[in-house]
Order: C-alpha cells, then sequence, then structure tokens
C-alpha cells in the first residue's frame, strides 16, 4: 500500500518538540513542493534528507524470464536516489557522471592530511564557496589543472610524505580508465581497463556467457509485485559505470560520481564564482529552507524534517508530491573479477560486491 508524504510529515509534527511553533502540514508541504521546483529549475538535481542526491535517469523496457513466464517490465525517465545524505551542495550543481569525465585526477582524503597540508595541496580557495570546499571529503591536487597548478608531482610526493592518496583517469571517448592507489611513493595497487569489457554483467544460466560480473546470491526479485524495482535493479546491474562505481566506492570509499566539484576546482575555477554559500547553501537544505521561508528557528525544523525523512525512507512506497512514487531498491551482491593489475602488482582475482542501497521514483499515477 502506498503512504502519502503528508501523512508521515503529520505524525513527524504531532511528536515533535517544537510542534507548537511550526507551521501546518499542508503549509510545510506548499513549501517543501516550491523547493522541490526551485531546486530542478537551477540544478535539475534534487537534494534532500536521507534520500541524497536524486538525478533523472532513463530506464530501458525489458523483459525477464520468472518461472518459465515472460515478464514485460516498463521503461521510462524516473529520479534515482543515491541514499547517500552526508554530501556537500557543490554535488548538485556541478554533478558530473563519471562516463562523461574525460582527466586524470590526484585525489587525497581530507582526513589524511592536516590543514596546513591541505591548503598548500589544493587549488585556491574561491571566496564565495570556502565552506562548501572546505567541507568537501576528497581534495584534487593542484597539479597541471587550471593554468597548470601550482605544484609539480616532485612538490607533491616531497608534501605527501608517507600519506596515501590517489590517481584516477578516464577518456570519455574510448571509456578507458585507470586507478592507482599511493602511500608516497610507493605504488599500493593499481589496474588499468575498459570500463565497458571489465564491469560487463551476465546472468547465471544454462546459456550464459562469461562475463566479469555474476550475482552472488540468489536474487530474490519478484517483478509481478514489485515490477518498478526489479526494472530499477536490472537497469543498475547492466550499466558497467554503476559496477565501477560500486567497485571504488568499496576499495577507497570514493564516489566517482561525485567528482565534479573537484574536476571544476582544478581545470575550471572561474565557474565556482556562479555559486555561494549562503544561497545555494539554503537551497539545498529543507530545514534551513522552510525557517527561512516562515522566518522561523531553523533549530525547530531539523529534528522533524529529518524525522520526516526517516519515516518516508522505511516507509516505502511513499507518494512524495514533486518527486513521484519513492521506492527503496536494493541491488544485490555481485562477484566481480578485478580488472587486471598494473605491471608488478598483485591483486585478488575476484572480490565481491556488497548490496547497495538506493531509492528510486516513478512518476505518480497521474503524472
Amino acid at each position: 500500500m502506498t503512504v502519502h508524504a503528508a501523512d508521515l510529515l503529520e505524525q513527524s509534527l504531532v511528536e515533535s518538540d517544537s510542534a507548537a511553533r511550526l507551521p501546518s502540514v499542508d503549509d510545510i508541504s506548499s513549501a517543501f513542493e516550491a523547493l522541490l521546483e526551485r531546486q530542478q529549475d537551477v540544478y535539475d538535481q534534487i537534494l534532500l534528507p536521507h534520500l541524497g542526491l536524486g538525478e533523472r535517469i532513463d530506464i530501458s523496457s525489458q523483459s525477464l524470464e520468472v518461472d518459465g513466464e515472460t515478464v514485460d517490465l516498463a521503461g521510462g525517465e524516473i529520479w534515482l536516489f543515491d541514499g547517500r545524505s552526508q554530501q556537500s551542495w557543490l554535488h548538485a550543481p556541478l554533478l558530473l557522471p563519471f562516463e562523461d569525465l574525460d582527466d586524470t585526477l590526484i585525489l587525497v582524503h581530507r582526513d589524511d592530511v592536516s590543514d596546513e597540508a591541505a591548503a598548500r595541496l589544493r587549488p585556491p580557495i574561491v571566496p564565495g564557496v570556502r565552506n562548501a570546499l572546505a567541507d568537501l571529503e576528497w581534495l584534487v591536487v593542484d597539479s597541471g589543472g587550471y593554468e597548470g597548478g601550482r605544484m609539480n608531482h616532485d612538490e607533491f610526493l616531497e608534501e605527501m610524505g608517507e600519506h596515501r592518496w590517489y590517481r584516477i583517469d578516464h577518456d570519455s571517448q574510448t571509456s578507458a580508465a585507470r586507478f592507482e592507489h599511493w602511500f608516497g611513493e610507493n605504488a599500493q595497487s593499481g589496474w588499468s581497463a575498459n570500463v565497458y569489457d571489465a564491469f560487463e554483467y551476465g546472468e547465471d544460466g544454462p546459456t550464459s556467457w562469461e562475463t566479469p560480473a555474476k550475482l552472488a546470491e540468489k536474487w530474490k526479485s519478484s517483478p509481478h509485485e514489485h515490477a518498478f524495482e526489479t526494472a530499477v535493479v536490472l537497469d543498475q546491474l547492466e550499466d558497467p559505470y554503476a559496477l565501477l562505481r560500486r567497485l571504488l566506492w568499496q576499495d577507497a570509499r570514493l564516489d566517482i560520481d561525485r567528482l565534479g566539484p573537484l574536476a571544476i576546482w582544478k581545470d575550471q575555477p572561474d565557474a565556482l564564482f556562479e555559486y555561494s554559500d549562503a544561497e545555494d547553501g539554503l537551497l539545498t537544505d529543507l530545514p534551513a529552507w522552510l525557517a527561512d521561508q516562515f522566518d522561523a528557528d531553523p533549530d525547530d525544523f531539523d529534528a522533524p524534517i529529518n524525522d520526516w525523512f526517516g519515516r518516508i525512507c522505511q516507509g516505502t512506497p511513499v507518494e512524495l508530491p514533486g518527486v513521484g512514487i519513492v521506492h527503496h531498491v536494493m541491488l544485490p551482491q555481485l562477484d566481480l573479477m578485478r580488472p587486471r593489475p598494473l605491471l608488478g602488482h598483485e591483486a585478488p582475482k575476484t572480490t565481491r560486491l556488497a548490496r547497495q542501497h538506493v531509492f528510486a521514483a516513478e512518476p505518480e499515477p497521474d503524472a
């Protein structure tokens, strides 16, 4: 049974300590829908509590054989949310899918270096987005980017000492990708591969061919009852870039589809002057947006709004006006043959990709 988000909002408000100071469910719902329209108009993306960053994607119509019966799965445009709410607002306006990235990036995890070292490694801070850049989980090294960068590679290695760092490279024309993990001057691991060859998925069966990615568990899909969720799972399994993304997230906690802010910061920093912490940060912070709209204390909105989206995620399917019918989708475990390591390195031949939980929204029936 599909629940309406307004009913869950009412439950969150009733149980909130700040309920007496908050607007009505209808007023909050209207302001929320206005924010969604604004986010989509400005960024063509949605960033929401718990659901994370939502992107419009097209999934293909498919047919699936289940117990000797053919089940037809509808395609079309949907919203796909990554379920990672702890991310900068910069990821919405500067979204750059790894498939479209044509760059080489040297990356350092922010927690691995001191503030002083970070200031020397990174490109200059753009004042208007100082807070957003400082909050990014990863730093891009200012070497070879805008006007050549401030640091050559020898200087970078001297600065890093024995700290870890990564190099990632992608050619959008050939789909060639390369990933390296280093400690100071010592390479730890690395591989180079064509994404479509190295991350091809194939279903098990008597007529199946040998592919790098296979299901690691019996996929308990119920396409009759959960046709939409099944279609989303198949779309993600058959997308080699989605499997690559899962591998690098598992190996390095690096989300390669969220590298846009780093690539822009390195190569086109002037583009960052279009944004500001004050305006754009507010546009992607729902509790702060509501507090601003109703001239209220932001603290009064934090708990009930986070509770509301917690209920949405736990109560799917949920009809969320302006988004659609939100579903929880579990991507199953996969056994993946790792890309062949670079010369001189050793690595396990296979790895098991953990289950991944995402959220997807199909259009509302009358949309």
